[in-house]
């Protein structure tokens, strides 16, 4: 059977809080999700997007991202405003990212790219988490930390709102690795 549906996780474990896609795969990967969704760890193979984009109905893209609101603070846009973003003339990365290191600008750039060769074939969603931390280092920081399971639970939603996942699968499963740093703070 085909995966119709994909999370894809992009960041970078060694940035701290720019691991938040990563971490997030890993987390979903460790319950039982439907047979129709894909998880993958992209970490910072951004190139490699293309392959997902032509294979799945949908694709629900995970990072962090940064765009000056509070730290942990959740962002979502669905296929539609991914769409009308695309479809732009322009992307202007300051409105959306205040970084210098954001993997959500080349994130936007490749997807750009794709639209336009069209191969972007399906429905795209981007969810993340504003960071607090992009230093080097592992481990997330306390308010990303905070938000993870909020972002894990809207994950579900939207597969299930989409037809992906059964309804009521929304119910994040307490794991044992949801614990981060040395002192393995769990949330």
């Amino acid at each position: 059977m085909a995966k119709e549906a994909a999370v894809i996780g992009i960041g970078d474990l060694f940035r701290r809080d720019a691991g938040l896609g990563s971490w997030a795969v890993d987390f979903l990967s460790q319950e039982e999700l439907s047979a129709h969704v894909e998880l993958v760890d992209l970490g910072t193979g951004i190139g490699n997007l293309d392959t997902y984009l032509h294979r799945h109905k949908y694709l629900l893209l995970v990072q962090a991202w940064p765009k000056g609101n509070s730290p942990g603070r959740i962002c979502r846009l669905g296929p539609e405003g991914v769409a009308r973003l695309l479809a732009g003339k322009e992307i202007r990365f300051a409105s959306f990212c205040f970084s210098p290191f954001s993997l959500f600008q080349d994130t936007l750039a490749y997807l750009r790219t794709m639209y336009r060769l069209g191969i972007v074939r399906g429905r795209v969603s981007l969810v993340g988490v504003e960071p607090k931390d992009l230093s080097p280092g592992m481990g997330l920081s306390l308010p990303v930390q905070r938000a993870l399971r909020r972002l894990l639970r809207l994950i579900h939603r939207d597969l299930e709102e989409r037809g992906f996942l059964p309804p009521k699968s929304s119910v994040v499963v307490p794991l044992r690795s949801y614990c981060f740093g040395r002192f393995g703070h769990r949330i």
